[in-house]
């Protein structure tokens, strides 16, 4: 999942010499821990990128943007390492949020 990959670019970051907060949103809440669906750093009127493994239709990292959208945060992007071509990007335009993927699927399939 985006777990790693956004704690390792944290991690690179951080040896750079730039400090950045980080969070993951929950599909649910645990029932033990803080119990919270977001975890991390977050605060109402941070611009926020939001990291994705691979995308789809974007239904999933659609549901992370109302998350964060719920407590004040603006989305300013969204990044996939991997986007299957099936309607993510649509669905992102349609909600005038900026997309890249590093790889599409059809590169990945024709090595």
């Amino acid at each position: 999942g985006a777990v790693p990959i956004v704690g390792a670019i944290l991690m690179a970051l951080q040896s750079c010499g730039i400090g950045m907060n980080g969070f993951i949103v929950r599909k649910v809440e645990k029932e033990h821990g803080t119990k919270n669906k977001i975890e991390g750093i977050l605060h109402s009127g941070d611009h926020v990128v939001v990291i994705e493994d691979v995308t789809t239709t974007g239904e999933s990292a659609m549901k992370v943007v109302k998350t964060v959208r719920e407590v004040g945060c603006i989305v300013d992007k969204i990044i996939s390492v991997v986007d299957r071509t099936e309607g993510a990007a649509i669905r992102f335009a349609q909600e005038n949020i900026s997309f890249e993927s590093i790889l599409f699927i059809r590169e990945i399939l024709e090595v």
